[in-house]
This record gives structure tokens, C-alpha cells and sequence, in this order.
């Protein structure tokens, strides 16, 4: 909002992996309900992520 009022382009946070807060949160469902022997690399490093910012999820 406060970018819309400043005219000024908005670059959402992204981490690691180049997931936006938006797309984490919608792919950690399946991270997240899905036994850990049965995640490829990629959402192994998801699931570091979540676990890392949202330590009670772990």
C-alpha cells in the first residue's frame, strides 16, 4: 500500500530458495502433510526454511 502511495515499484522479501512469503506458505502444506522420507531436495530445503522462521511448526 505505502508503495502505491509512493509511486515506487514494490520487490516482495524472497528467501533462500527464491520463494516469495506467499508461495512458501501455499507450498508448505504439502511440506507439511507429507512424511519426511518422501520430500525431494527441494522441499527439503522449503521445509528448512519454514522450520527456520516458524520454529513450532517443527
Amino acid at each position: 500500500m505505502r508503495c502505491r502511495e509512493q509511486n515506487v515499484e514494490y520487490v516482495p522479501f524472497r528467501y533462500a530458495n527464491g520463494d516469495t512469503r506467499k508461495q512458501l506458505l501455499a507450498r508448505a502444506k504439502y511440506v507439511l502433510t507429507r512424511n519426511f522420507s518422501k520430500w525431494p531436495e527441494s522441499q527439503r530445503i522449503r521445509a528448512e526454511i519454514i522450520f527456520e522462521y516458524n520454529a513450532e511448526l517443527k
